[in-house]
């Protein structure tokens, strides 16, 4: 298991290449969600730590957003996440 998420983009050639490693848990994630297109290019993790990070990708650069004491997360089409 891991503290992060990897990002991977298929090359022209076909070969996997990471091109990201984000980390921001203190256990290891156990569910990963992407939100709708609409909301741009937004990740939330859930981790064995308790916590939620919200991940989202601003002109290349990425921001998170560390959320504490959640069980597990969903995302809404109403809203941006559910958190349960």
């Amino acid at each position: 298991m891991t503290l992060g998420i990897t990002v991977w983009d298929l090359r022209d050639d076909g070969e996997w290449q990471c091109t990201a490693r984000w980390r921001n848990h203190l256990g290891p994630i156990w569910r990963v969600t992407w939100a709708h297109p609409e909301f741009g290019q937004v990740i939330a993790t859930c981790s064995f730590d308790r916590a939620i990070v919200i991940w989202e990708e601003v002109t290349g650069q990425v921001s998170c957003i560390p959320f504490s004491n959640f069980h597990a997360l969903m995302w809404s089409y109403n809203f941006l996440a559910t958190f349960l």
